[in-house]
């Protein structure tokens, strides 16, 4: 079987109720639309933090919040900046 690949497309402040791939008809998301027909949509989903960057952090790492460490998304605290890598990019500092 060959290896597929995975892309995760994560929408900051997008309602989903207006997207026209569920059925909102005042704006055209084709793009958004066609993603969403050839790939696989998820009608609920739950995050981990209500705010965008330390949800993020979640989904980079598949920690927790409290596992993965990112409390603030702007990197305030410097002891734990530079902390975390993935590969040899800095993610923390450099607001992934």
């Amino acid at each position: 079987m060959a290896k597929k690949n995975i892309v995760v497309v994560s929408l900051d402040e997008v309602r989903p109720d207006h997207l026209s791939c569920n059925g909102y008809n005042k704006i055209n998301t084709n793009h958004i639309d066609l993603v969403a027909k050839q790939g696989v949509r998820f009608e609920t989903c739950i995050s981990t933090a209500d705010f965008t960057p330390i949800a993020m952090g979640t989904v980079i790492t598949g920690k927790y919040p409290h596992k993965h460490g990112v409390r603030d998304a702007y990197c305030h605290h410097r002891w734990l900046c530079g902390k975390w890598t993935i590969g040899k990019a800095t993610w923390l500092c450099r607001r992934f």
